[in-house]
C-alpha cells in the first residue's frame, strides 16, 4: 500500500508541474494551438483528465465485482514495461478510438479542479483495497491491456509526462 500512495504522489506532483506549465500562459494562450501541436495546452489537459476519468470508470466497474477479476501475470508486466518504454519514446500517437476529442472549451480552473477530485477518488481506491487485491487486474488500457494498479498508476505517470513534454513544445512555440 505504501508504494501505491507514494505512486500517487508522485502523480500529483506532475499534475502540479503540468497546471503551473499551463498556468504560466494567459488564458489566450492556453487555448492557442502551437505551430507543430494539433492540440492546445487547454486541449492536452482535457485529454488526460478524460484518460483519467476512464481509468476511474473502469476501476468502479471492476470493483462492482471483486470476484471476476483476474490476477496479473508475466504477459501483464511486459505490456506495463513496453507502454511504459514506448510513452518515454520522442514519438507522437493517436489518442484511442475510445476517447473523445479534447475540448478547447474548458478553463484550466475546471480541468485542475476536476483533476484534485480524481485525486482523492484515487486515495479512496487504495484506502479501500481488498487484502491481497494488488496484483489483481483492475484497468485494462485500451491498446496495452489489462494493468493492476500500480501498472495502472505507472501508466498515469508516464502518459502525463509524454503530454508535459508536449505542454513544454506548445509553450516555447507560443513564445516566439
Amino acid at each position: 500500500m505504501k508504494k501505491l500512495l507514494s505512486k500517487l504522489q508522485k502523480i500529483d506532483e506532475l499534475k502540479a508541474a503540468i497546471t503551473d506549465n499551463i498556468g504560466s500562459q494567459n488564458t489566450e494562450q492556453q487555448h492557442q494551438n502551437g505551430v507543430q501541436e494539433s492540440w492546445s495546452m487547454i486541449q492536452v489537459l482535457s485529454h488526460l483528465v478524460t484518460a483519467e476519468n476512464g481509468v476511474l470508470a473502469y476501476i468502479g466497474k471492476k470493483m462492482q465485482d471483486p470476484s471476476k477479476i483476474e490476477n496479473n501475470g508475466l504477459l501483464g508486466i511486459f505490456r506495463s514495461l513496453l507502454l511504459s518504454t514506448l510513452l518515454k519514446l520522442p514519438l507522437k500517437f493517436k489518442a484511442p478510438s475510445a476517447l473523445p476529442k479534447p475540448k478547447n472549451t474548458e478553463t484550466l480552473a475546471d480541468l485542475k479542479a476536476n483533476w484534485e477530485t480524481n485525486a482523492v477518488k484515487f486515495k479512496a481506491i487504495i484506502d479501500n483495497l481488498p487484502p491481497n487485491f494488488e496484483d489483481k487486474q483492475i484497468f485494462k488500457h485500451p491498446v496495452a491491456g489489462k494493468f493492476n494498479l500500480e501498472q495502472t498508476f505507472d501508466f498515469i505517470f508516464d502518459h502525463m509526462s509524454h503530454h508535459l513534454i508536449q505542454l513544454e513544445n506548445i509553450s516555447k512555440s507560443l513564445k516566439k
